[in-house]
């Protein structure tokens, strides 16, 4: 028995032609690929006349469809699923892969079968006349001239009328009211002789006024202002030394100078210290009833840092210089005159405890205050300490590292803790 030469597979002299297999393209399939679905019947052509009770279409209220006659009607129904041999993945699908015309023309490719599915829009005659509008941006753009048809009436507002005549004869101005009598004058109160400053007696001729109601019960602050025993941890007095010490850092960074913070900006920020325009956040029936108000001369210089509690207690001169690091408790008045010299870590101290142990509770100890003045031309030493009450005359001078416990004469120099006069200023 003879035996037959294997077959030698033929080569396409088309350079275009890729062989099956070929980088990594589908070989053919030794399956049989089904047969496309048969097409839905037309409708002219003859049917199976229905027998049953007649039925009547009523027809769908909308646009109508308009289809051509030579344009297959669209199947109601989708092709049942079938597996497709042209999909890439051999998967089961309802709808033929669809392969596009610039693919290699593989037998898999060239053997599918196209089915076009009708789609919602695809009978309706679309009209492409449409007029281009430039967009809105476009400076030859247009806009309609014809009016508006539902155009509101146009109205006229006139300005209103003044008259400026005087009235008629016939209706001649009522008589102004009589004026209110004047309030009577409050009785005098005799001025008591006293030895505190004029702030604090000030306080206490606003307390000591008919006008204020004898029946309120004072509040720290205004105890605090007249010298008298206070609690500094009452609401009102926190609020207000919260209110400095924020007062007080603006000023300290403003010197700084990766800042760059102009010197009148400075000056405008230590003028808030002593005077604080910001009202701080508590109920009105808290507040005092009065305050004092600080001021600061002119040609002053303070070096950051410079702190204090309050600040509106402070009363500076002209041509005053204050040192680094200068601190000051002042719940009553501190007064430092005109070419006053101080110098860095000086500390004032306007305020006290009691020594008396049994009358201390640490932070519900009460405190009280009493002024300090300095006068004008005395120089303070650098990390002296002044306690409250003490008065340094006028062309003092304070050894740096004194603790002044008492009032220094005027032109004299003391020093040591506590200070003492050791010689006269002049000499």
């Amino acid at each position: 028995m003879e035996s037959k030469p294997a077959a030698v597979p033929l080569e396409s002299k088309d350079p275009s032609y890729v062989p099956p297999g070929a980088y990594g393209m589908p070989q053919q399939s030794n399956y049989r690929i089904p047969p496309p679905p048969p097409p839905p019947p037309k409708r002219d052509q003859s049917t199976q006349p229905y027998r049953g009770q007649s039925l009547r279409i009523e027809p769908v209220q909308g646009r109508p469809i308009l289809a051509e006659d030579n344009r297959p009607p669209a199947p109601t129904t989708l092709p049942t699923p079938t597996a497709s041999a042209t999909s890439p993945e051999n998967k089961l699908s309802s709808i033929s892969y669809n392969a596009p015309t610039n693919v290699f023309p593989t037998p898999i490719s060239a053997t599918s079968t196209v089915i076009q599915l009708p789609t919602p829009l695809s009978s309706i005659d679309r009209h492409k006349d449409y007029q281009r509008v430039p967009p809105l941006h476009d400076l030859t753009r247009t806009e309609h001239d014809s009016p508006h048809p539902n155009s509101l009436p146009q109205i006229n507002i006139l300005p209103p009328t003044r008259s400026s005549s005087p009235p008629q004869p016939s209706q001649p101005a009522p008589p102004p009211p009589p004026p209110p009598p004047p309030p009577p004058a409050p009785p005098q109160v005799p001025a008591t002789p006293t030895t505190a400053s004029d702030s604090q007696e000030a306080a206490r001729q606003a307390l000591t006024h008919p006008a204020f109601p004898q029946d309120r019960e004072r509040t720290q602050k205004e105890e605090m202002l007249t010298g008298n025993q206070y609690y500094p941890f009452d609401e009102e007095l926190m609020l207000e030394r919260q209110r400095c010490s924020v007062a007080c850092f603006r000023f300290n960074n403003s010197t700084n100078p990766n800042v760059g913070v102009s010197a009148a900006e400075r000056s405008r920020l230590f003028r808030e210290i002593l005077n604080p325009t910001e009202p701080i956040a508590i109920e009105p029936h808290l507040v005092s009833s009065f305050s004092a108000v600080g001021s600061v001369g002119q040609g002053v210089i303070v070096e950051a840092p410079f702190n204090c509690d309050y600040g509106y207690n402070i009363v500076i001169g002209n041509n005053v210089f204050i040192g680094r690091n200068c601190t000051v408790i002042d719940p009553t008045e501190i007064i430092i005159g005109n070419n006053c010299y101080i110098g860095p870590n000086v500390s004032l101290f306007g305020g006290t405890l009691y020594t008396d142990p049994r009358k201390r509770k640490g932070s519900r100890s009460p405190h009280f205050g009493a002024p300090i003045h300095i006068e004008e031309d005395a120089w303070i030493g650098g990390g002296a300490i002044i306690l409250l009450g003490t008065k340094i005359g006028k062309g003092a001078t304070v050894a740096a590292g004194a603790v002044v416990t008492k009032d220094v004469p005027p032109f004299t120099v003391v020093a040591g803790n506590p200070a003492r006069v050791t010689r006269g200023a002049i000499g």
